[in-house]
């Protein structure tokens, strides 16, 4: 029977920040349970119990407080427009099914909870399309003494500060297609209304599920007596597992490097330890060979010396660990590289480790680390990096090296002379561990070294880069892009801006199918104490809005990210973000599809400055977007919209789109994506035509713009 599904995914019950009397034991027992004739729903750190007349979530925040933090909902009408299409007049006993609880109200409406470790998913399920017309509204009231925190497309979180409390996370539509459309919440202080726009109800393939979150981050690491600091994360796409390693402080300048594998909703299994005489200020650096299914992973130990280790991303099980090299300057910084290709496409099973010296002693070694299929890595001789002052930063290294098979790592440095001087250098290298080019960008002009902090780096294929790099207290960003073979020359744009207000340090990247994904520390300008903040940025440009990872009362620094994508997942927009407070939290990420637009070039003519094709919004399924050209300094005949670009070169001309639609005008002209999810990863190619002297003998009075590619994406 089809049925429509409308779902705020998840209500997650926000911990607190540092729970009382935590043991190291992970806590992962969850499901459903009756006890004197009310039906419960269990899980590590909250309870919910479902009755007639509604369903009462409760977050478990410790002995602190006064009054259990509770919050009780109760679905009152759903309507379409100005109409009800369902009202409840009465109670119903709840129906358990496994761990999953239902209310049927009616043939058309089933409101439906599913008990998980994470927090309980919540859906409205319709076997007919509801009447009517408009937006479709799921209307509930909400009973509780904890405050709104705050209310977005994100989600909405009632809590109280620096405790903890009850999130629903962001609305979500899902037909049966599996094509998606982002809802909205509003709460006008009683009821909160769940909402999915009309065009997506209207067209949509039934089951549709609407679909937010109700739920919060997860502890990770927070170990009785000790200091958890400084994660690293990396994605194991075969197994579905990330590897988490960080320090646990034992003291002044003596940490242990512990690991532990982490799935989507937290913990896999018990931590373990890989040393227990680390340096606790040099961060440790973890990648994943993702045909050999086993993490890279390397640390420093007594100021001089590197240990690398492999670990099976299956069970955990570590190898024996390898020393790089002994008795250099202190260790200012790690970074690894690993590979997301398969055997399929590249044999390959080659890490890349960096290394930076003490400041005073300057520059740095490169060096390529095998990872058989069993037994400890193979470690290649170090490189010297010669490098030209004495103030360098702790490397960043691309998470892997793309189909194109070549990192990019990056460093931040400075002259010994006046502010001014700051720079970065970007290396690019193969998997083979040759120098493909290196470029130093010169920052400022005004910024000194003191302010030219942490430096990111991601890849989307090996030839796209992004950069991202603390100046003056702000994150800038560079896309960089190296698309010939190696000896070719790095593209660098123009820098810009994450467009928040206070300190913004210590940014972090990775790159999620078609997205950026930006996280890094944020002081409020109101505020002495630090939080993490998560971004998603288009490939070619657009950002996201901030998120806020957690609200907490407690510093929250160093963020580390690492995406599916990464691991070798060629489908997957998800990411896990990981950062420090009150030990080692994480939370999973979707970077929800933007749409990716490529610009191919062919770009020939006469022409102006201005002669060139843009665009605005995205190619997501269910939406418009426009292309246009911008200025045109000579007449515009017509847009080439093709399905496929096989590229002809003509003179100077590169005629990349195929004219299976002939658009004539000059626009802009609207494209509309209609809602059917198997548009997903489609491709649209387009170029306009103009009446100019281009120098193609073939059409020697018609000039060509450059040509775009547009990806679709959910």
């Amino acid at each position: 029977m089809n049925h429509l599904a409308i779902a705020p995914a998840c209500l997650l019950l926000l911990l607190p920040v540092a729970l009382v009397g935590q043991s190291d034991v992970v806590r992962t027992s969850f499901g459903v349970t009756t006890h004197e004739g009310v039906v419960l729903g269990l899980g590590p750190d909250y309870s919910a119990r479902f009755e007639t007349d509604g369903v009462t979530f409760t977050a478990l925040l410790g002995e602190r407080l006064a009054a259990p933090a509770t919050l009780r909902f109760k679905l009152t009408s759903i309507r379409r427009g100005g109409a009800n299409v369902f009202e409840r007049d009465g109670g119903i006993a709840p129906v358990t099914v496994g761990n999953q609880v239902r209310y049927v109200h009616d043939d058309n409406v089933v409101e439906t909870y599913d008990v998980r470790q994470d927090g309980i998913e919540q859906s409205f399920v319709f076997a007919q399309r509801p009447t009517g017309t408009g937006d479709l509204v799921v209307r509930g009231e909400i009973t509780t003494d904890l405050p709104l925190a705050e209310i977005d497309t994100d989600g909405a979180r009632f809590e109280l500060a620096g405790a903890g409390g009850v999130a629903f996370g962001a609305v979500t539509g899902v037909d049966a297609e599996g094509a998606r459309r982002r809802g909205s919440l509003c709460f006008d202080g009683r009821h909160l209304e769940l909402s999915l726009p009309a065009s997506f109800v209207d067209s949509a393939a039934y089951p549709l599920t609407l679909d937010p979150l109700i739920g919060s981050s997860f502890l990770i690491a927070n170990q009785i007596g000790l200091e958890d600091v400084k994660p690293s994360i990396a994605y194991d796409e075969s197994t579905q597992r990330y590897l988490l390693v960080w320090h646990a402080v034992v003291s002044t300048l003596v940490a242990e490097t512990r690991a532990q594998l982490v799935s989507d909703t937290g913990p896999i299994g018990a931590p373990f330890l890989l040393d227990t005489f680390s340096d606790s200020f040099v961060r440790p650096a973890v990648a994943n060979i993702n045909q050999r299914n086993r993490f890279v992973v390397a640390w420093s130990r007594n100021l001089a010396e590197v240990r690398v280790a492999a670990v099976n991303a299956s069970n955990g099980a570590i190898s024996s660990s390898v020393a790089w090299y002994y008795n250099l300057p202190t260790i200012v910084g790690l970074a690894l590289g690993g590979d997301s290709r398969t055997p399929l496409t590249a044999p390959a099973d080659n890490a890349m480790l960096i290394v930076t010296r003490q400041f005073g002693f300057p520059g740095a070694d490169r060096g390529l680390v095998q990872i058989p299929a069993t037994g400890a890595p193979v470690l290649g001789p170090p490189t010297s990096i010669a490098l030209q002052t004495s103030s360098v930063s702790a490397p960043a290294i691309t998470k892997h090296a793309g189909s194109q098979g070549r990192w990019m790592f990056t460093f931040t440095d400075r002259d010994s002379g006046p502010p001014g001087a700051a720079r970065i250098r970007c290396d690019v290298v193969s998997t083979s561990g040759s120098l493909c080019d290196s470029v130093v960008l010169p920052i400022g002009p005004g910024t000194g070294f003191s302010d030219l902090q942490a430096s990111g780096v991601a890849t989307v294929d090996g030839s796209s880069f992004l950069i991202a790099y603390e100046d003056a207290q702000t994150v800038q960003l560079r896309r960089i892009t190296y698309s010939g073979p190696c000896g070719s020359t790095m593209v660098v744009t123009p820098p810009f801006g994450v467009p928040t207000t206070g300190i913004n340090e210590h940014p972090e990247l990775d790159c999620a199918r078609d997205k950026w994904l930006l996280a890094w520390n944020n002081t409020p300008t109101t505020s002495t104490i630090s939080d993490v903040h998560v971004m998603g940025i288009g490939l070619q440009g657009g950002q996201g809005a901030a998120t806020l990872v957690q609200t907490s009362s407690s510093a929250q620094i160093d963020p580390a990210v690492a995406s599916k994508w990464s691991g070798g997942d060629s489908a997957s927009d998800e990411a896990l973000v990981v950062w420090q407070s009150s030990g080692i939290r994480g939370r999973s990420w979707r970077a929800t599809g933007t749409g990716m637009v490529t610009n191919l070039g062919g770009l020939c003519g006469f022409t102006g400055f201005t002669d060139i094709a843009t665009y605005s919004g995205t190619p997501v399924i269910g939406t418009t977007f426009t292309v246009n050209l911008l200025a045109p300094t000579a007449p515009v005949i017509a847009l080439l919209v093709g399905f496929s670009s096989t590229p002809v070169a003509c003179g100077p001309c590169t005629i990349g789109s195929s004219a299976d639609i002939v658009i004539g005008g000059s626009g802009p002209v609207p494209v509309v994506v209609p809602l059917d999810a198997n548009l997903i990863g489609f491709e649209l190619f387009t170029q306009w035509l103009q009446w100019r002297p281009s120098g193609c003998p073939l059409l020697p009075d018609f000039g060509f713009s450059n040509t775009l590619k547009f990806t679709i994406a959910e």
